[in-house]
């Protein structure tokens, strides 16, 4: 009979599981669910060459084995990059494009039924034994052997803080499509919610038009600074002393850590940790210190992730 596959979301995590997919033995049919084209989903559909990948080439492949994929298909473009740089985004955003559709005609060429939905799952529901109902914003109702989620950055978390506020012209819930950032009048004053990735991301664009932004979290905890982040060529971790932790063990928090920061002191030929990042407790005073640390080669832990 053959397995009916459903995907809802098209973007990097629905094409990378779509590739895997369209190659096992017993599909019959491959649905994707998306308003938007398949491969160009939140992240990686961005135009602006200033937003870059926070992973490195060489683990920014959906090929988990043997040498980046991505980096084999920048590097055939004429790409001059190298396994730990970090590219802008909608090279990303094409990759994962252009690999959907040869992987799709891949697929059809092997008998696989594929199609594109351009619109939402609303509901999946279970049907029988081993299937599923899935109904689309359109009407369209699919059935399904499996169903898999992949919505990415769909829908964002709004904080209660500023839930009553939602409609607002003067609120936006995300910086993405960042096209939107650019239609601010001019000499804006903006009040940016966090300030992990996402936050950076919406400060870069808002400050390269010269707004006046304040960032505002909780913690006011920056994104690590690094200049790489890749598979190591030798493993750090001890991974027999990681398998044989018991997750029942009351003392797991610390096992986890031990295990941890050895592989990072060995990353670093015996240097600690805390002589790899910043110990400042201004966010301001800890990212410049960070900064130096990581550009002066003194960022060991980055090895060991």
């Amino acid at each position: 009979m053959g397995r009916h596959v459903v995907i809802i979301g098209g973007g990097a995590t629905g094409v990378s599981l779509f590739s895997r997919l369209s190659g096992v033995t017993g599909m019959a049919s491959i649905s994707i669910v998306d308003p938007n084209p398949v491969g160009l989903g939140t992240a990686f559909g961005t135009t602006d060459p200033l937003l870059l990948c926070n992973t490195s080439v060489d683990v920014t492949s959906m090929d988990p084995d043997g040498e980046s994929d991505l980096l084999g298909y920048l590097a055939g473009r004429g790409w001059p990059v190298h396994r730990d740089d970090f590219v802008p985004r909608h090279l990303v955003g094409q990759y994962c494009r252009e690999r959907y559709l040869q992987r799709r005609r891949e697929a059809e060429q092997a008998g696989v039924l594929v199609r594109h939905h351009l619109s939402r799952a609303r509901t999946v529901s279970p049907v029988g034994a081993e299937g599923y109902a899935v109904e689309l914003a359109d009407g369209t109702k699919l059935t399904a052997t499996d169903v898999f989620l992949c919505p990415g950055l769909d829908r964002p978390v709004v904080p209660e803080v500023v839930a009553g506020h939602l409609g607002h012209p003067a609120l936006a819930t995300s910086p993405y499509p960042v096209e939107e950032l650019r239609r601010l009048p001019v000499n804006s004053r903006v009040l940016v919610l966090g300030s992990k990735l996402t936050a950076v991301d919406a400060v870069l664009v808002l400050g390269r038009d010269r707004h006046r932004i304040v960032m505002a979290s909780e913690s006011g905890a920056l994104p690590a600074v690094r200049t790489r982040l890749r598979r190591p060529r030798t493993p750090r971790l001890d991974s027999a002393a990681w398998n044989a932790l018991s997750p029942h063990s009351p003392s797991l928090d610390r096992e986890v850590t031990r295990l941890v920061l050895t592989a990072v002191a060995q990353a670093g030929n015996g240097t600690a940790l805390r002589s790899q990042t910043s110990t400042a407790a201004g966010p301001v005073e800890r990212l410049a210190e960070d900064l130096e640390i990581a550009t002066s080669g003194r960022a060991h832990w980055q090895d060991a992730i």
